[in-house]
């Protein structure tokens, strides 16, 4: 074999095999300084909260204000967590940085509660919400390597009421396209809301569930008309924040 020839495959060989020795120290010190958040999820009564969904986004600050980094999420959601029985939660392999603790309304499991994400809570500091959506976070920064034990994650019921379908014989309209009337009124003037013929479906028991997102609310006034194929059924009620009703009941005619 021309020596010539070996020494210029070799050459690029050796230099590939450097490169990654060099790379394998910056791999493990990055590896390292991954970081940790554990604790418990509890409602504002200290029971705890199982099936609850977080996930950790990271963001970037900008002129004080915490920005999604988009190219992130789809990334952020392998680390997806829902608590256990206790409630107890670990989310590993976090990188450093600005964050988001972003608490995911879902029902949960054991309790078949909608929550939503209220406070977090790290030895005495208590951080809140600053996304203002149903989605809510918290921002904060984890410094490099850190191990955030204890955790507090405080949540309430999610506002909603949820109806029932059913024929003049009372069978259940099982996943069933309805339509609704909405009409609200929130702490008796402060705050007026119309929405008509909003498209919804009925689920495999007949139910139907509207969530309701305002902020700031004691009590809320609704008058709900549910329609099916020309016929309608109209209930009023009331609605404290953080209540969930299941006990209204719409029969078309």
């Amino acid at each position: 074999m021309n020596r010539s020839h070996l020494r210029s495959n070799f050459a690029p060989l050796l230099t590939a095999i450097v490169t990654l020795l060099l790379l394998v120290p910056s791999l493990s010190i990055a590896q390292e300084a991954t970081c940790t958040l554990s604790g418990r999820v509890v409602d504002v009564e200290g029971n705890p909260v199982a099936g609850f969904p977080l996930i950790i986004q990271h963001t970037k600050l900008i002129n004080g204000h915490a920005i999604t980094l988009e190219a992130d999420f789809s990334l952020s959601l392998s680390a997806a967590n829902k608590t256990d029985d206790a409630g107890r939660f670990v989310i590993a392999e976090v990188m450093p940085g600005p964050v988001q603790l972003i608490g995911l309304p879902s029902m949960s499991e054991k309790s078949r509660k909608s929550y939503e994400l209220l406070s977090m809570t790290i030895g005495k500091i208590t951080f809140h919400p600053t996304i203002p959506s149903y989605i809510k976070g918290i921002t904060f920064s984890i410094e490099p390597g850190a191990h955030m034990e204890n955790v507090k994650i405080t949540v309430r019921p999610r506002t909603r009421y949820r109806g029932k379908v059913v024929s003049r014989d009372g069978i259940p309209l099982r996943n069933t396209p309805i339509n609704l009337d909405v009409r609200n009124e929130y702490n008796r003037g402060r705050n007026r809301t119309t929405m008509e013929d909003y498209p919804a479906r009925t689920d495999s028991d007949g139910y139907f569930v509207m969530y309701v997102d305002e902020p700031e609310f004691d009590v809320a006034f609704y008058t709900v008309a549910v329609k099916y194929q020309g016929l309608s059924a109209t209930s009023e009620f009331t609605l404290n924040s953080g209540e969930q009703r299941d006990d209204l009941v719409f029969t078309p005619q």
